[in-house]
């Protein structure tokens, strides 16, 4: 009778240990590393990805609307930097006052 009793408990006492080894840091990284790229592996065998097959209009395409959106973006960073590089008639060196620079007292050494 005590022979079946711990005949049962040895796979559940196998199974503990294995859980335990698992989740220990130093093999957790490795056989996680593993055991994802074989998970990839069956995915990709199962469901392979479709063909990249390339077009050059589409590539046509895409340049000339980058073209133009770069080309309206220096045009508008062009017409703000000419704005911001003319004076105004208020910030003329001639209207500002000056006025005397405080200078502390010397202490007596």
């Amino acid at each position: 009778m005590l022979k079946k009793i711990i005949g049962a408990w040895k796979p559940l006492a196998v199974l503990a240990l294995i859980l335990g080894i698992y989740f220990s840091p130093p093999a957790h990284q490795r056989i996680n590393n593993r055991l994802s790229d074989f998970g990839t592996q069956l995915k990709y065998f199962f469901s392979p990805p479709q063909d990249a097959v390339f077009l050059p209009t589409q590539q046509a395409a895409q340049q000339a609307a980058i073209d133009s959106i770069v080309s309206a973006t220096m045009q508008a960073h062009a017409l703000a930097e000419t704005a911001r590089a003319t004076p105004s008639a208020g910030s003329t060196l001639g209207n500002l006052r000056s006025s005397p620079t405080a200078v502390p007292t010397p202490l007596p050494t």
